[in-house]
């Protein structure tokens, strides 16, 4: 059965986005060797789960990132990537979405659950609120979080809201030159207090 991987930038103060209009994680460090390791890591999977506004954020540069003469080719092969690969909006909001995209409206972990169930590969997921929905049902098999070297003050939480208490098992941990550290956990198991 595929697993569903949490993957997100996360400030220190444990925040994925500013309060400000959300234009992705502008706070975000990023270098070569942290855009290359996520280009490698896209072959674990086969499809990104978004919510809306982290997709309406990373839809705005990676769509049209190998169209820059001045890109290095790990950006380039990563916009390629990301184009290609399937990718579902969970919005009640949003009527359309392009790069091979599925805009879904119903109930966010009844369609997970099903994804998960059938044969491919891992799907990343992507979005505080999304991930909360899917937590309160056991459905995040592993968490991907990316810790950067700023604190934000404010914004959207990792995880806005739960109920009961992740049992966490550390799985790895890498530092990357820029200061961003990787903290991949395996779910546990979800006890209710």
């Amino acid at each position: 059965m595929r697993k569903v991987i949490y993957s997100h930038m996360v400030s220190v103060d444990g925040f994925i986005e500013t309060d400000e209009s959300y234009q992705g994680p502008n706070w975000a460090t990023t270098d070569q060797e942290l855009l290359i390791h996520f280009k490698e890591i896209e072959s674990l999977c086969d499809i990104h789960l978004y919510g809306r506004r982290v997709f309406q954020a990373v839809s705005t540069w990676w769509p049209i990132a190998d169209k820059d003469p001045n890109a290095p080719d790990y950006v380039v092969e990563y916009s390629k990537i990301w184009k290609d690969k399937l990718k579902y909006v969970f919005s009640t909001t949003l009527d359309h979405a392009d790069w091979n995209t599925k805009v879904i409206k119903e109930n966010a972990p009844d369609v997970v659950k099903e994804l998960k169930s059938q044969e491919g590969k891992d799907m990343f997921l992507y979005g505080g609120t999304l991930a909360s929905s899917l937590m309160q049902f056991n459905l995040i098999d592993e968490f991907r979080l990316y810790y950067n070297p700023v604190f934000i003050g404010n914004g959207t939480p990792m995880i806005p809201s739960m109920e009961g208490v992740f049992r966490l098992k550390l799985v790895e941990t890498k530092v990357f030159g820029c200061g961003v550290v990787l903290l991949r956990y395996s779910n546990q198991k979800l006890l209710q207090t």
